[in-house]
């Protein structure tokens, strides 16, 4: 009987072993798959963070840089205020000049000082210091500062 048995089980094919819950094939073989997806995922882990982060640093550099200007422009508008104010009254000693968000760009209002000296031996003259903050935060404005002479005009010329 023992032929009859071996015919059979050549006939249906291979003999098949009890499962032991590994997978057939080479030991360790699984394992390092695993590792390699693992590397892998974390790899792409990590350059999606740091292009996240380059992305954000970049978005901060343009908004600083937009502020820069922004002061800049201010400081610049502030001299000229100055000086249409020291026109129309020679005695005009500065102000703080609080500027809105609604007449910038909706969101950020700004400050602005402008302070007026008088120069020694030059009563026709005045030094105008302006300091413009933007926004009018103090945790992250932008500041600029510029300083002109103005010459003041005497109620007698015309020119």
């Amino acid at each position: 009987m023992s032929g009859v048995l071996r015919r059979v089980a050549r006939a249906s094919g291979p003999c098949v072993e009890r499962s032991t819950g590994e997978p057939p094939g080479p030991p360790g073989r699984r394992g390092a798959v695993l590792i390699v997806i693992l590397v892998c995922v974390a790899l792409a882990v990590t350059i999606i963070v740091s292009v996240a982060r380059s992305a954000v640093v970049q978005q901060q550099r343009v908004r600083t840089r937009a502020w820069q200007l922004q002061a800049r422009l201010l400081a610049e508008s502030a001299l000229e205020r100055a000086a249409a104010r020291l026109a129309a009254d020679p005695k005009y000693a500065g102000e703080t000049w609080s500027v809105p968000p609604e007449a910038l760009d909706g969101r950020d209002g700004a400050a602005v000082q402008i302070q007026v000296e008088d120069l020694p031996r030059a009563s026709s003259r005045r030094l105008v210091r302006v300091r413009a903050d933007f926004p009018d935060q103090p945790d992250t404005r932008v500041r600029h500062t510029r300083q002109a002479v103005v010459e003041i005009a005497s109620r007698g010329d015309k020119s």
